[in-house]
């Protein structure tokens, strides 16, 4: 039995070796076929018995962070209070936790989303469950009940159903998309974040409206506190709910209950292939250019200006030496990026530490990310909460910085860290 399944992982291998040669000689022309000369594992592959410290999939929220291991276990940890952590209680957590099955997650899990005060988690089978805070229904299970410790399984609704392969929150709402591309939110819908043309709560899934032509076909979808962008099939990025601070990225600050497009501003054009939206949005273009607009006060536009905020997508500069190769990108009052070497950059706020460069000191242009505890320059994924961020390295190993209160960082500790700090496990 041993030797046949030594002989079967021999022959994934080379299969897995072989697709991706095509996409290794067209480098040059997309940032992500850097994912397959690291040897990553794909988001939803389930690899039993394969923990040994490792993450594939790391989610910084507000106040908590969660990640899943290679087996498809779920851990969180940092603030506990609502039940966020889904320990069945509420207490904080130094360091990672595994969240209880509740009324079904189990230990398949192959996406999780920390938003502000709840978590949403998609099971290998496609089936959602939320927990945390859940008093304006972003639990999606019909109930505006106090909180929940433990995952309770989001209802259908409007027909988001059990195959959904992304889902992102944010404060008092969850957005998923649908197996086919559908969009459906849930919970607080102040300042339209819903999509659906009205400003009212729902306790269950509703339908996005198309807007400006979102349609049915989206590929990633990624919420903050109270907006959310979603990328279209052919590139094009739409966003909607609160649009004050620029962060619809349709030239005005205007708020809006549809999907609206967002502009070209400095050159994002309708090519993009990954986005981020956490209050500072950014958007990565085909050919590993990176592109923000929103909120910029603290340089997190990283266009070397401090400016209250930007209405349109604006080019993110080298700095230290982020260039035109971007694999990944993840912001708040601060932005990281991984360069296509797996290189790390962060600039913005830095009062606590978040962007890992070792002092406190903002920057408005992107900065190398310090090694700490071995970080080094082989990262394939960045996440940043409101002020600590994420990474993984190549090899599955897990780093926090910045904010340490409540044990967000996971490294058994409540302090602050200035460098990549290696969690506890």
């Amino acid at each position: 039995m041993r030797l046949f399944f030594f002989l079967f992982m021999i022959t994934l291998l080379v299969s897995c070796e072989e697709s991706c040669q095509g996409l290794i000689q067209n480098f040059e022309k997309n940032a992500l076929s850097k994912k397959c000369l690291t040897g990553s594992i794909e988001e939803g592959m389930v690899i039993p018995g394969r923990d040994l410290g490792d993450f594939k999939q790391i989610s910084a929220g507000y106040y908590h962070t969660c990640g899943i291991r290679p087996s498809g276990k779920l851990y969180c940890w940092g603030q506990g209070s609502g039940g966020k952590l889904g320990t069945g209680n509420t207490k904080n957590s130094l360091i990672p936790v595994e969240v209880v099955s509740g009324q079904g997650l189990g230990n398949n899990v192959k996406s999780v989303s920390a938003g502000d005060f709840h978590t949403c988690a998609i099971r290998i089978d496609g089936k959602v469950f939320c927990w945390g805070y859940g008093f304006y229904g972003n639990l999606g299970n019909g109930s505006t009940n106090l909180m929940s410790s433990t995952p309770v399984a989001v209802q259908t609704g409007e027909g988001l159903g059990d195959k959904v392969k992304s889902i992102t929150t944010g404060y008092g709402h969850s957005c998923a998309i649908r197996e086919d591309g559908k969009v459906f939110c849930w919970g607080k819908g102040e300042h339209g974040k819903l999509g659906t043309g009205t400003t009212t709560d729902s306790a269950t899934p509703v339908a996005v409206l198309t807007g400006e032509g979102l349609g049915d076909k989206v590929i990633q979808i990624s919420g903050t506190r109270d907006t959310n962008c979603a990328l279209r099939y052919d590139g094009k990025v739409f966003c909607w709910g609160y649009g004050y601070y620029g962060n619809l990225g349709n030239g005005t600050n205007s708020s809006s209950s549809t999907p609206v497009a967002v502009s070209n501003g400095q050159g994002l054009g309708e090519n993009v292939i990954k986005i981020n939206a956490k209050g500072t949005n950014c958007a990565i273009r085909n050919d590993g250019k990176a592109f923000c607009w929103g909120i910029g006060q603290r340089g997190q536009l990283g266009n070397n200006t401090t400016g209250f905020f930007n209405t349109s997508p604006v080019a993110v500069l080298n700095g230290e030496g982020l260039g035109e190769r971007v694999l990944d990108i993840a912001s708040a009052e601060h932005t990281c990026a991984v360069r296509g070497d797996g290189k790390l950059f962060c600039w913005g706020a830095s009062d606590t530490g978040q962007t890992g460069y070792g002092t406190t000191t903002d920057s408005k242009t992107p900065m190398e990310v310090s090694f700490g505890d071995g970080l080094s320059d082989s990262v394939k994924s960045i996440s940043t909460g409101f002020s600590h961020s994420c990474a993984i390295r190549e090899d599955g190993k897990a780093f926090c910085w910045g904010k340490g209160a409540d044990g967000r960082l996971g490294n058994g500790s409540d302090q602050n860290q200035l460098e990549p700090s290696i969690l506890n496990l």
